[in-house]
């Protein structure tokens, strides 16, 4: 399975999509960096997990996440870090997709110092 960074939302499962810009808006992905198009991150979940996604072009073309789902190709920690790559290339503008900015008000209301200490998986 291959598909466009741009295409993210009708590629995924929607439950996937909204976990992945749940993670995003709750700023668990971290150390984002790409080098010659191979992007790693750490998203915090009930652990820590390392996510690796190799993009040509816009072309999403393999990636790697080291949790322990396997029901379908894509985690949420993935679709977190695709998010978080596509909002780094500049084509997304996440603060006008109304889910994230509902998932980000809640996290704010919930967590005003934005300090989260627990992460559900």
């Amino acid at each position: 399975m291959s598909f466009l960074l741009r295409d993210l939302e009708s590629a995924l499962p929607q439950d996937i999509v909204e976990k992945g810009l749940q993670y995003l808006a709750s700023d668990l992905v971290d150390n984002l960096a790409e080098q010659d198009g191979q992007w790693e991150a750490d998203v915090q979940g009930t652990h820590n997990y390392k996510v690796n996604i190799d993009l040509v072009g816009d072309q999403v073309e393999n990636w790697f996440c080291d949790c322990p789902y396997d029901w379908g190709p894509v985690c949420k920690h993935v679709a977190a870090v695709l998010f978080a790559i596509r909002t780094d290339k500049g084509e997304s503008d996440l603060a006008k997709m109304p889910y994230f900015t509902k998932i980000r008000a809640q996290t704010e209301e919930a967590d005003p110092s934005n300090e989260n200490e627990a992460h559900p998986e």
